[in-house]
């Protein structure tokens, strides 16, 4: 294709000239003269259609733009929409909060309404590994690995001054902010049941060699621009989904969540405990709410906590005995619901915060240092 148009698509989506070979994967040259025609421009679907026939982009313009969206190359913009997810992020487990008044999917006359926007490489890069792994699997090891570091560097680099309040004492929003112990996790699968979709985990795709689950991000909300939005996950029951939170469970993910979405985790893919390793936010992101006690004498030695141990915090020691090692313990829960003789067990705690008053009421925003 034209260099210059390539460069130009390049430069509206923000992506890095290291990478611009794997964009060429990412995208068709149609997408691509798109890109560059739409700019950063918010364009009604009208003006979508008439840009895309004017140029001989597509005969079908409206399929285009619906393909273009299923890809998360652009994004909707609805007049007087305000995303309820960003006011769900980081509410404490147990929190009231009635998720049901919120309108689980986008009805028509919204649609009707929409206008779009290019979206970015930063955007892109998930959903290609996430719903196009056939696409995404050639491309070489290491150049996976510096995608994968990229992105980890921007996604620290957006949350990182929150992360950074959550371990100074304040309770801030934050995805992912709690890991849920066994009842915990059931009783937001019921809370949430008219509305369960499943979807590929984008971490564990992107990150692509490993021998997990990966289809595990359970979700409860498809709004604008969410995965379910756009064409992708298929809908599951409560009961199905009962089913899958025990076979993670026994598999070593672990689950933490919020009021739209619950995640099936690891320490080996996953970029939320990855950033929260590198800044050294054990127990504040994620925050556990439950302290882990093993009592050695009341265990069997049947080995089945170190199996569903993401951290090493039960392993065997020198002598081929259980050993638990708090300091590597990140308060996840899942080895107490594996443990078969009761050895361990778990105690809440309850978490004073520096934004909260003396009835536990948080007041949000808290301040950002």
């Amino acid at each position: 294709m034209n260099t210059a148009v390539f460069e130009k698509a390049m430069e509206v989506f923000e992506t890095p000239q290291e990478f611009w070979e794997e964009a060429k994967l990412m995208l068709t040259e149609p997408e691509l003269s798109y890109i560059a025609l739409a700019g950063r421009q918010v364009l009604s679907q009208d003006e979508m259609k008439k840009l895309i026939t004017e140029h001989g982009l597509s005969d079908q313009p409206e399929e285009m733009i619906h393909s273009l969206y299923h890809r998360a190359i652009i994004e909707k913009q609805i007049p007087g929409f305000v995303d309820p997810v960003r006011g769900l992020f980081g509410n404490p487990v147990g929190e009231d909060f009635d998720f049901n008044q919120v309108q689980r999917t986008v009805d028509e006359e919204s649609n009707r309404k929409a206008s779009y926007r290019v979206t970015n490489f930063y955007t892109r890069l998930p959903y290609f590994a996430q719903f196009e792994p056939e696409q995404y699997a050639p491309i070489p090891k290491k150049k996976k690995q510096a995608l994968n570091e990229w992105d980890l560097q921007n996604y620290q680099k957006d949350y990182e001054a929150v992360i950074l309040s959550k371990m100074d004492g304040y309770e801030e929003k934050m995805h992912q902010n709690d890991w849920l112990n066994l009842e915990e996790a059931m009783a937001v699968l019921e809370k949430n049941q008219d509305f369960i979709y499943l979807i590929p985990c984008n971490c564990k795709r992107m990150v692509y060699d490993h021998d997990k689950l990966d289809e595990v991000c359970v979700r409860f909300y498809g709004g604008p621009n969410t995965e379910f939005d756009r064409g992708h996950g298929r809908r599951i029951t409560l009961e199905e989904a009962k089913e899958l939170v025990l076979k993670y469970r026994k598999s070593g993910l672990m689950q933490c969540g919020e009021g739209y979405s619950m995640c099936n985790c690891d320490s080996q893919c996953c970029f939320p405990i990855e950033v929260s390793r590198r800044m050294g936010a054990r127990l504040t992101f994620p925050r556990s709410n439950w302290k882990t006690f093993y009592n050695p004498a009341q265990c069997i030695q049947c080995g089945k906590c170190t199996k569903v141990c993401n951290f090493d915090a039960f392993h065997f020691g020198w002598n081929n005995r259980i050993e638990f090692d708090e300091e590597r313990c990140w308060g996840c829960t899942i080895c107490s619901s594996a443990c078969p003789s009761g050895a361990i067990t778990l105690q809440k705690i309850h978490h004073k915060f520096k934004n909260s008053d003396e009835e536990g009421n948080i007041t949000f925003p808290a301040p950002i240092h």
